[in-house]
């Protein structure tokens, strides 16, 4: 299923740190493995569990970006570079 994805200003040469964060941290956060990890491990070491039980995670290839209007070549070669697959709406 594509994700819609709207630059916040899609003439700049390049996503900003914060906007590419937002785009990936919707994508995927890790914070919450982060979050649970620590959970499991402050009760004990249930390392093996918890690896059992990993979520699936998928590179960025596996995701299509859907872009509406007009997007800079800067920010198509950056999101290209990471992997993604961009449609244009």
């Amino acid at each position: 299923m594509p994700i819609d994805f709207t630059p916040e200003d899609p003439s700049v040469e390049a996503l900003s740190y914060s906007q590419l964060s937002r785009l990936l941290l919707s994508i995927y956060d890790v914070r919450e493995d982060d979050g649970l990890f620590r959970q499991m491990m402050a009760k004990s070491n249930q390392f093996a569990e918890f690896r059992k039980a990993y979520r699936v995670r998928r590179e960025f290839n596996a995701y299509t970006l859907r872009l509406s209007g007009m997007v800079s070549e800067g920010i198509l070669r950056q999101l290209t570079g990471l992997g993604f697959i961009l449609e244009t709406i």
